[in-house]
């Protein structure tokens, strides 16, 4: 009997000592940190798409030529609208449809014929939203939104505003020549405000004309291809140059320096050195 209240006792004790050393433990242990928050970063906005429709009045039906309207943020980075329709010449006016975020653009709309590059010549018809052409808005006219998506376009004929000659060293006649209006000297890229090419005529001296949609400073140059060789850019022997440097001519200048208003006639003539 003493020896079983001993046992009662011995058990009693341990789990008194097990109760104390577990409370002290408790008391003794470090606190558990605050918890942190993490910083959410607020969400993207979606943008909102909207299809813009419209319709293009010719000046007359220009049946199976080509017309295309485009959005542009800004009007000089002409390769590169923010989207673009084209569609062949079926009625007058002409409809269309294409989806852009909703947001403020410059609209140009053009009716082509077979141009050696797909922008508008003399003679093909051309216009800007919100405005006649060669009249040109301040700003991004066109405010794209879930409410605002109609965008009536009217066309009118375009004439040549820049013209002049351009003079090479010898008589090249047949062989093909350029003129290019370019926001910067990258000819491969496609970025041009006005372009022709043609075969030389006899002689020296090249007539050119060309047709400006989007006010601006640009590059003025040309070439022709005198070595009868390919590559990228003029090779040895083509004639080269940009408008307003002195001989050898086709260093570049320092900046664009062809200043057009689209709706006043400019003539700039120029000369060709020969490619190192």
């Amino acid at each position: 009997m003493v020896k079983n209240r001993y046992s009662v006792l011995a058990v009693v004790l341990f789990f008194v000592l097990l109760s104390s050393f577990e409370s002290g433990c408790k008391s003794n242990s470090p606190a558990a940190p605050a918890p942190t928050s993490v910083p959410t970063s607020a969400p993207t906005p979606t943008p909102v798409t909207v299809t813009v429709t419209g319709n293009v009045t010719m000046p007359a039906l220009s049946a199976g030529k080509t017309m295309k309207v485009s959005f542009y943020k800004s009007p000089t980075d002409l390769s590169s609208p923010i989207n673009s329709i084209s569609m062949s010449c079926t009625s007058n006016p002409m409809p269309y449809s294409l989806t852009v975020s909703a947001d403020s653009y410059y609209v140009i709309a053009s009716v082509i014929g077979s141009n050696p590059i797909p922008i508008p010549y003399a003679g093909d018809y051309v216009g800007v939203y919100g405005t006649t052409w060669p009249a040109w808005p301040a700003s991004a006219n066109a405010v794209v939104s879930a409410a605002n998506t109609t965008f009536d376009l009217t066309l009118v004929t375009a004439q040549n505003n820049l013209s002049g000659t351009m003079t090479i060293p010898a008589d090249q006649t047949g062989k093909v020549f350029y003129i290019t209006l370019d926001p910067d000297t990258n000819g491969g890229n496609s970025n041009y405000a006005g372009f022709e090419m043609w075969a030389c005529p006899s002689g020296t001296s090249i007539s050119y004309g060309m047709v400006v949609i989007v006010p601006g400073t640009y590059y003025l140059y040309g070439g022709v291809n005198a070595s009868g060789t390919s590559g990228n850019g003029p090779q040895p022997g083509d004639y080269f140059g940009f408008y307003g440097v002195t001989a050898p001519y086709y260093a570049s200048t320092p900046a664009p320096n062809v200043t057009i208003d689209v709706s006043t006639p400019a003539i700039k003539n120029f000369i060709l050195g020969i490619m190192p």
